[in-house]
């Protein structure tokens, strides 16, 4: 385990690792697509992986917080 993986609620670390290479995806492709609408779609949904998923509430509010700088109407 990591030090970013401190924390995480997960008891599995297989599992975890799996979901943060979700996230490691969806990360490229929001980067990829940069200030559209889709990003903070893609934005939402790492959040809801970090909250729900990962038990990390810190880096659910940062990525539902880029998801709202990209498109304020989407929440």
């Amino acid at each position: 385990r990591g030090p970013s993986d401190e924390g995480l609620s997960v008891k599995n670390p297989e599992e975890a690792e799996r979901w943060q290479a979700v996230i490691a995806t969806y990360e490229r492709e929001a980067k990829a697509l940069g200030n559209k609408p889709r990003a903070a779609t893609i934005y939402l949904e790492i959040g809801r992986i970090w909250e729900e998923q990962l038990g990390k509430q810190r880096n659910a509010a940062m990525c539902y917080q880029r998801a709202f700088h990209l498109n304020p109407k989407n929440l």
